[in-house]
């Protein structure tokens, strides 16, 4: 019985391995569909595989991608809240790598936060109301943005070092930026209303955006990407001013923790 068990424990992990090495080769190939279908496999052998998983968030990130680009916004933000459900179950895992999880959640995130369809369906449920199927859609890519921001953080946490992880983190606060101020002003019937936390949110994300920025180019001050970064930052509209003063008064306040990675993790959460 101990042998046969060992046996079928032996040939279930040989299948396991073909299937994530089948992923990995037909995603190296350029066939994510085919490379997802293989990765699904593995996981219906084993739920929870970390190889799958990070394997599978990586095809669907490159379903994202490719759809994006080909006009389907739908299609690639499905693709991209894939990826991100199975790089945060990877993440989750006790073995996992989660240096590599993390920064596959953080990009599956930013790449919903950037992808905006407006025929979606999730929006406007009580009789196909435009107006609201159009704030819903902007409200989950600002949440994507937020938990790309989240996400690059963590990395951030544990790469302090690592000019790219800044890069990704700020990044991640330009999408958020964008899609807040989208939500700063609504114009109705009575006229325009300002939604001032929306406005305080942009602010501190941009704010966040160029620190985490200017840490970047302090660990690599030749990378001319990250300098074009920090020319074309989003502006914050309103709230800016105040959010950069508080930020300053609190940097005043905690000055000998701001070489720390831990306090810039905790502030740009």
């Amino acid at each position: 019985t101990t042998t046969t068990t060992t046996t079928t424990t032996t040939m279930r992990r040989r299948r396991e391995y073909a299937a994530v090495r089948s992923g990995r080769i037909l995603q190296q190939m350029g066939q994510a569909r085919e490379a997802v279908e293989a990765y699904e496999g593995a996981l219906a052998a084993s739920q929870g595989h970390t190889a799958a998983l990070l394997g599978l968030a990586e095809a669907e990130l490159a379903r994202s991608v490719g759809a994006a680009k080909g006009g389907a916004p739908g299609r690639a933000a499905a693709a991209a809240e894939r990826a991100a459900a199975a790089a945060g179950e990877a993440a989750s895992g006790k073995n996992a790598p989660k240096r590599t999880a993390l920064k596959l959640l953080g990009d599956a995130n930013l790449a919903a936060a950037r992808v905006r369809d407006p025929r979606d369906p999730r929006g406007g449920r009580g009789g196909g109301d435009a107006v609201k199927r159009g704030l819903d859609v902007l409200r989950r890519s600002t949440d994507a943005g937020l938990a790309a921001r989240r996400a690059y953080a963590r990395v951030v946490l544990l790469s302090p070092d690592v000019a790219a992880a800044w890069g990704d983190l700020a990044a991640a606060c330009a999408a958020e930026v964008t899609a807040r101020n989208e939500d700063i002003t609504t114009t109705g019937t009575t006229g325009t209303t300002v939604n001032t936390a929306a406005a305080a949110a942009a602010a501190a994300a941009a704010v966040g955006g160029e620190r985490a920025l200017r840490a970047a180019l302090r660990l690599d001050s030749t990378d001319p990407a990250l300098w074009t970064a920090l020319g074309t930052l989003p502006p914050a509209g309103p709230g800016l001013l105040e959010v950069e003063e508080e930020e300053e008064e609190e940097d005043k306040e905690n000055a000998r923790h701001l070489h720390h990675p831990t306090y810039w993790y905790n502030r740009l959460l």
